[in-house]
């Protein structure tokens, strides 16, 4: 218990704040940048929940480029 109060009390929790605050500001500049550049992953398919399964075959990566492609020349 002692520890956790010189914890609080010391000022580490306050330059942890800080870190922690300093890391999501870099993350949002850096995210608006990638954003404002147009650089990025060029994803073709965005599906977060169920997941995306790479192309297993030489057909599916000719169609997974294809899209690519397409993408990219917009």
């Amino acid at each position: 218990m002692a520890d956790q109060q010189n914890f609080w009390n010391s000022g580490k929790a306050v330059g942890l704040a800080h870190e922690i605050v300093a890391i999501i500001m870099a993350m949002v500049t850096i995210g608006g940048l990638t954003r404002l550049t147009g650089s990025g992953l060029s994803i073709t398919e965005w599906d977060p929940i169920m997941g995306a399964i790479p192309p297993l075959n030489d057909d599916q990566w000719a169609d997974a480029f294809a899209k690519y492609s397409a993408f990219r020349n917009i």
